[in-house]
């Protein structure tokens, strides 16, 4: 029987002989046929003759061999030959990776050398390539990928034949490893006797043998553990077809071919079925579908085919960020990168959920990681400039201005040569290197920086702007005058430049003739100019201010300039200037004032008889200023201001802004049905113009009129668009629209799509925080670092924008009247306009206009079927609403916590706004958590201590407390008391608070109510008094419209009864007419 391999003296040089390792393959490998053959036994029996009669069709190869003989040769000839070879291969992978090269200094010197050698590509165009030399330890590391894939093949061939002779079932990998694990734990039971011997004896011996020991059975462990991966691994070996189809699977779903990824994938799976690389690529697919719950369930399943796969893991990850679990993908990424360090793709999305969750330290190691890596091809990622930014982006978030500043410099000089003066990617680099140089406080330096590529830099505003800035702080002021002159002598009309000019000259506030005299010299200079001739309206006083206004007002409206009031309304909060404006016009209306003296007013812009003829009259223009000076609310007289706009459209009928001043007069008198047509009718005057046809859709929603609104935003949104006209809207995020549109639901009490439509403006401020990845990885590709940075701050700020508070308040709202009432929970809310069969009518108004709307949309899905297309002009598919009214979340069973959605992120971004405040403290003192109701009650008082409802959430959460069946626990009472009893004792008498709060503000119908509120609360007997007292508000001096009709909601909120409702309507449309709110439908 052949002996087992010999193996051979491992050294280093041993491994870089090429011919040696390659010859050490064991020739027991290539012919096993003959082995096996020298196991058999000689036959026991004599010759038979007769055997010859018949022809043999067993041969001596297919004939079976003793099993004892079989063992015996796998476990001392060929086990140990393949345990040798791998050794040998194993010591050898670990030469390949020592960093220790003698030739390293000659290879790099040689490089830099061919690098610099000039050829002529003409003459010889093969001679301009360069091939750098490869490394010894990458020619090795190549050999033994190479001689593992043969010895792979060998071993598989050879054990096809042993099974064939021997019989069994078990792979080859599976065998050799129990092979191994049986050996090494023969040599631990050998050396475990041993060392208890030892330790007795002699401790000092015993101990190295111990260790060995414990090693031993660690590995031991450890390959069984690596027995099952490498089992995996074998499952993952593909052939050159299956591989083939893997490369296309990722190219199909790089091109969004999702079908025929899925079909190439099912294509492997057939021949390999637990092949955890495909599976994940399968899952990736199914997800992109829109399947992210089966896609999660196959990515786990490739998981556990493949554990040790950065291929799953990577995958694993995508999904989470798919779903925005970002942490979840965060550690998938972390634990793919343990696989495989150097894959790029994986750092570049780690590094994009690091810089999008703002973890700036995560951000900063994994640019570092990939500006010290190679490409793909082989290239330094460090060659590019981007992947410096990128660093330096990163230690100027985590504020490292200083090592932000050194990566950009050491970029630099690595630049062989300086860029052309058109490089826009290196005229922005300068600009933010010096913007960082600027926030570390070191001026003088940042401008020196400055004027060092000043004349040479492409944006030269900018740059002019930020000299400007440097030269004002570091009090060189001559030379700041004259940095802002220039930039004034290239914009006149940017006030800025007017205040550090200001600044740069020592001009005061308070020297009101300097500053005059300053802005004179640049009227004259730009006569058309509009800033240096109203800033001066700000500080000039007296008589100085008539002057100047009278002249601005005149030259304004002889040109018939819409805007005229719109620039003058600011300094309405000065009464004087505002009474000195409202004589002025008055005095033009009259005909007792003073032209100007030039006449220059009167003359057209551009002097041509043509553009004068198309100008408005003086008098006309008058009119409209003056409508418009009536109608604002710190110089309202509604009667007036309809009688001078009256005016004005007869003289002129078809001009749109005097129509639409009017729709807004009669807004402000409460007649919305009225504005709404008026404004409908200043847009069909010029149905063209797409600002005066979103302000009629904007007024048909004030009125409820859904529909009318749809129908004329239509008349601008694209035909081919999925979901219609709404649907284009909301994908072109319309958020005035969408929250327009579900206020009119909410007044109509249709809560399903009111909550529909702020989900909508939620998910608008999702996509928005989504959108920075593409411009992560856009914007320092293009070098728009300053923009990128500006862009990085305005999204941490995202969620304080008004129209997400609007809407958010609103929703949290809706919420709070589900918790309230139960049944108010369907499509429609329950109607509380006072008797059961005007709610019955209500009711089944409703149910038929819910079975139209669900009608209407039956007949769009099965259009869209028969149309056989769900994609917009895009081509992308779009997902199927299956709940367009918003049944399901108006049916929500926890309203409190879906309000949570929108109160989280409103408290956090928005914590000055008071309106927050309120409906936070509603939410939470609903939800029993005291303390965070009153940590929001704090901040509402820190906001504005007198607000009526704060005094209300005041007593109530001190009622609240007072009432509660079980006391709280020790710690939430001493840190609920220890804050709250300041304001309000334990043992307060609420009741005489409350009548004390009503003798201080009993002139305020909004501080009337909140004591009536808290008065129904502390009594809820004394309902009739109070519905009665609500009604007596109408008759204080200083109520206004908006609290008529507060308490009127008032009464619907307390279920009063129709005699009081009817009771105050009566009074209310008494004192206000034209309200369409207190006008009874039956009228």
């Amino acid at each position: 029987m052949s002996q087992p391999s010999q193996k051979p003296r491992l050294t280093p040089q041993f491994c870089f002989n090429e011919t040696a390792l390659r010859g050490k393959t064991d020739p027991l490998m290539h012919i096993p046929s003959t082995n096996l053959n020298s196991l058999m036994t000689p036959a026991r029996a004599g010759f038979d003759p007769s055997s010859t009669a018949e022809r043999q069709t067993q041969t001596s190869r297919t004939r079976p061999l003793d099993p004892e003989a079989c063992q015996g040769f796998k476990e001392n000839v060929l086990f140990q030959s393949w345990q040798t070879r791998s050794d040998v291969l194993a010591y050898c992978a670990g030469v390949a990776v020592n960093p220790d090269d003698p030739d390293l200094i000659a290879r790099e010197a040689e490089s830099a050398k061919d690098r610099e050698r000039v050829v002529d590509e003409r003459l010889d165009p093969y001679s301009g390539r360069f091939f750098p030399r490869e490394a010894r330890t990458e020619s090795l590391a190549n050999l033994i990928r190479n001689e593992r894939g043969v010895e792979g093949i060998i071993r598989a061939r050879t054990w096809g034949l042993v099974t064939e002779r021997c019989g069994d079932g078990a792979g080859w990998q599976e065998a050799l490893d129990k092979w191994r694990v049986i050996d090494l734990e023969l040599h631990a039971s050998f050396l475990k006797p041993r060392t208890e011997s030892l330790q007795i004896s002699n401790l000092r011996v015993s101990l190295p043998f111990c260790l060995i020991a414990s090693v031993i059975l660690n590995v031991a462990q450890q390959l069984q553990f690596n027995s099952a991966n490498m089992s995996q691994q074998q499952q993952m070996q593909l052939g050159a077809k299956e591989r083939s189809l893997f490369a296309q699977i990722v190219k199909h779903y790089e091109s969004k071919q999702y079908k025929k990824g899925l079909k190439c994938a099912e294509q492997v799976l057939r021949k390999s079925p637990k092949h955890g690389d495909t599976q994940a690529m399968k899952a990736l697919i199914i997800n992109a579908q829109g399947n992210t719950d089966e896609a999660f369930v196959l990515c786990k399943e490739a998981l556990k085919n493949a554990m040790k796969s950065h291929v799953c893991w990577h995958v694993y990850g995508l999904l989470w960020r798919c779903i925005k679990n970002y942490e979840e993908a965060i550690k998938a990424y972390k634990f793919a990168l343990k696989l495989e360090p150097d894959s790029q793709q994986i750092l570049r999305d780690l590094a994009l959920l690091q810089i999008q969750m703002r973890d700036y330290q995560g951000y900063i190691q994994s640019r570092r990681t990939i500006l010290q890596s190679k490409t793909p091809n082989g290239q330094k990622n460090s060659n590019y400039r981007l992947n410096w930014t990128a660093l330096a982006v990163a230690q100027h978030l985590a504020g490292d201005l200083y090592d932000a500043e050194r990566t950009l410099t050491t970029f630099e000089e690595t630049l062989r040569s300086t860029p052309p003066n058109t490089d826009n990617e290196h005229s922005e680099a300068l600009l933010y290197k010096n913007t960082i140089i600027a926030e570390t406080g070191e001026t003088e330096r940042a401008l020196e920086h400055l004027e060092a590529f000043f004349k040479s830099n492409l944006d030269r505003t900018a740059a002019m702007e930020m000299r400007a800035q440097y030269l004002l702080q570091l009090d060189r002021r001559e030379e700041a005058e004259k940095a802002y002159r220039a930039l004034l002598d290239r914009n006149a009309e940017y006030r800025a430049y007017y205040d550090g000019l200001r600044k740069a000259m020592k001009i005061e506030d308070s020297d009101t003739q300097s500053l005059k005299t300053l802005y004179d010299e640049y009227a004259k200079k730009n006569p058309r100019g509009d800033t240096a001739k109203r800033v001066p309206l700000e500080f000039l006083q007296g008589d100085e201010f008539r002057e100047a206004a009278d002249q601005y007002l005149q030259q304004m409206l002889y040109k018939g300039v819409p805007s005229t009031f719109a620039n003058i309304k600011a300094l309405y909060s000065d009464s004087t200037k505002r009474k000195t404006v409202q004589s002025l016009a008055e005095s033009y209306l009259s005909n007792t004032h003073s032209p100007l003296a030039n006449g220059s007013a009167e003359k057209p812009v551009n002097g041509d008889e043509k553009s004068e003829a198309k100008q408005p009259s003086f008098d006309v223009s008058v009119l409209y200023f003056l409508a418009q000076h009536y109608n604002y609310h710190l110089s309202r007289d509604l009667a007036r201001s309809m009688e001078l706009i009256d005016k004005a459209i007869e003289t002129q009928p078809n001009e749109v802004n005097y129509h639409m001043t009017k729709a807004r007069i009669l807004k402000h008198r409460g007649n919305i049905h009225k504005a709404s047509e008026t404004m409908e009718k200043a847009r069909s005057l010029d149905e063209r113009d797409r600002y005066i046809n979103t302000k009629a859709a904007k007024y048909q929603l004030r009125n409820d009129e859904n529909e009318a609104a749809i129908t004329n935003m239509g008349k601008f949104t694209r035909k081919e668009a999925v979901g219609g006209p709404l649907g284009d809207l909301i994908d072109m995020q319309c958020m005035w629209y969408v929250t327009e549109d579900g206020e009119a639901y909410m007044r109509q009490g249709n809560f399903g799509l009111a909550l529909k439509r702020f989900t909508a403006v939620y998910d608008i401020f999702e996509t928005w925080q989504e959108d920075q990845f593409d411009f992560h990885t856009f914007s320092i590709r293009k070098g728009q670092i300053r923009a990128y940075m500006d862009m990085l701050r305005w999204e941490d700020h995202l969620r304080e924008h008004p129209y997400f508070s609007r809407a958010a308040i609103s929703a949290i709202r809706i919420y709070l009247r589900l918790f309230d009432g139960p049944k108010m929970n369907g499509v429609n809310g329950e109607h509380k306009d006072g008797g059961a069969n005007e709610r019955k009518k209500a009711q089944k108004k409703a149910r038929k206009a819910q079975e139209k709307q669900e009608q209407i949309h039956a007949e769009k899905k099965d259009a869209k079927k028969t149309a056989g297309t769900g994609a917009g002009a895009d081509g992308e598919v779009k997902k199927e609403d299956t709940d367009p009214q918003g049944i399901t979340l108006a049916q929500t069973t926890e309203p409190l916590v879906d309000a949570m959605k929108f109160l989280t992120p409103l408290l956090e971004y928005s914590p000055k706004n008071i309106e927050a405040q309120h409906v936070g403290f509603d939410v939470f003192i609903r939800r029993r958590k005291y303390l965070l109701a009153l940590r929001c009650l704090l901040a509402a008082r820190s906001i504005d201590s007198s607000h009526p409802l704060s005094y209300e959430q005041t007593i109530r959460l001190r009622h609240t407390l007072q009432s509660l069946p079980e006391p709280l626990p020790p710690q939430i009472s001493e840190a609920l008391e220890g804050e709250f009893s300041p304001l309000i004792p334990p043992d307060a008498d609420l009741s005489k608070l409350n009548s004390h709060f009503l003798d201080g503000h009993s002139d305020s119908a909004a501080h009337v109510r909140a004591f009536l509120r808290t008065r129904q609360l502390l009594d809820p007997k004394s309902a009739d008094e109070n519905q009665k007292d609500v009604i007596r508000t109408l008759a204080l001096p200083l109520v206004s419209l908006e609290d008529a009709v507060s308490g009127l909601e008032l009464l619907n909120d307390w279920h009063a009864e129709s005699r009081y409702r009817n009771d105050y309507m009566a009074a209310a449309h008494e004192r206000w007419p034209e309200a369409t709110v207190f006008i009874s439908t039956k009228d």
